[in-house]
């Protein structure tokens, strides 16, 4: 069982290994700080303590370093930062804003409540309860940084992938087919990121649609376009870097009209479509538009097919009850134009048809 207790803050450190961090933040304790200082609103944090004193009832969560005397913060990282400026604003001296709370604050708490797991693994499985599939979700990214480090801390290279994968999801509570996905997306976007984003203007970590990337990758013509095999984490060189860097610059650049060739995320499924047709993806390459690549795939068959069915069954609903409707001119005019869509519709039909012999 995790022990409880109150530890001194300067036995406290910033986790290096915090997924919320950008991979190209430096991991030393100052640096974190002021990452933390400057990007997470800490002033607000710090007056709210500053005023009522810290909640006992929000403890850190940390682990033991195994050589030392010192503490790791995994959970409430944010919260110890918070604390240390309200003790020493020198911390982080470029903010007047945190000298001055930390110089009307009623309380500085030099110590914390904090509860003891006996290692990082033990923890890994709270923030997975709580972040994951609880009740303060982390942002996509983070999400999959953290399911990576559960990930190898299961697995310990001993299972199979998909085993680790199915372990992992019944330990958060997720599904096996959404870690996989997630873990396929990581490897990508870390491609992605030690490419420099491709150089696309305005493209980086922050900026970056983590959720877009994963919901394409779930496509099964998609991951493979970008070879994600089974085993990514383990293999990522067998990712197709210049496909990836296709799909970033579909998803991701945009064009003159501040637009990307995307567009909006229903058109995945259209892109989807146009990898898996050599004629399709040509086309795309040569630089057309989405959906001029689209009506070359097989799927425009499909859409056309679901759309006739769709006009069909709104005709036989319209005809049911016809002869208890008032035939105003605007219900005359749109049954005209309803009779003229469909007679055009059947005479490119049959045109086609007479084209093939």
């Amino acid at each position: 069982m995790p022990e409880k207790t109150t530890l001194p803050l300067e036995v406290l450190d910033l986790d290096s290994e915090n997924p919320r961090l950008p991979e190209t933040l430096s991991r030393d304790q100052q640096t974190m700080l002021e990452f933390l200082a400057r990007e997470t609103s800490i002033e607000e944090l710090m007056t709210v303590i500053g005023e009522n004193d810290y909640f006992e009832g929000e403890p850190l969560i940390v682990y033991k370093k195994p050589k030392g005397k010192k503490y790791i913060v995994i959970e409430g990282n944010r919260r110890l930062v918070a604390l240390r400026l309200l003790q020493n604003p020198n911390l982080y001296p470029k903010r007047k804003a945190i000298r001055q709370i930390a110089e009307a604050a009623k309380h500085k708490p030099p110590k914390a409540p904090v509860v003891i797991f006996k290692q990082r693994r033990d923890v890994l499985t709270y923030l997975g309860y709580r972040h994951i599939t609880g009740v303060r979700p982390w942002e996509p990214l983070a999400k999959a940084r953290y399911m990576h480090q559960l990930f190898l801390a299961t697995g310990n290279g001993k299972r199979k992938a998909d085993e680790t994968y199915r372990a992992v999801a019944r330990e958060i509570g997720s599904r096996r087919d959404h870690i996989k996905r997630s873990l396929d997306a990581l490897a990508v976007y870390n491609e992605i990121e030690k490419k420099g984003f491709f150089d696309i203007v305005e493209l980086d970590e922050t900026s970056i649609n983590f959720s877009l990337l994963s919901t394409a990758l779930g496509y099964p013509s998609i991951s493979k376009f970008a070879g994600c095999d089974d085993e990514p984490i383990r293999n990522v060189s067998s990712v197709n870097l210049p496909n990836v860097e296709l799909l970033t610059r579909w998803m991701f650049e945009k064009k003159g009209d501040g637009e990307t060739l995307l567009g909006e995320s229903r058109n995945i499924g259209k892109l989807a479509s146009i990898v898996e047709s050599p004629k399709a993806l040509e086309a795309l390459k040569k630089g057309a538009s989405l959906d001029a690549a689209y009506h070359l795939t097989a799927g425009i068959q499909g859409d056309f097919t679901r759309h006739l069915y769709e006009a069909q069954t709104s005709l036989q609903n319209a005809n049911a009850v016809v002869a208890s409707v008032e035939p105003t001119e605007e219900i005359l005019v749109a049954a005209r134009d309803v009779q003229k869509l469909a007679r055009n519709v059947v005479v490119s039909l049959n045109a086609a048809k007479d084209e093939q012999f």
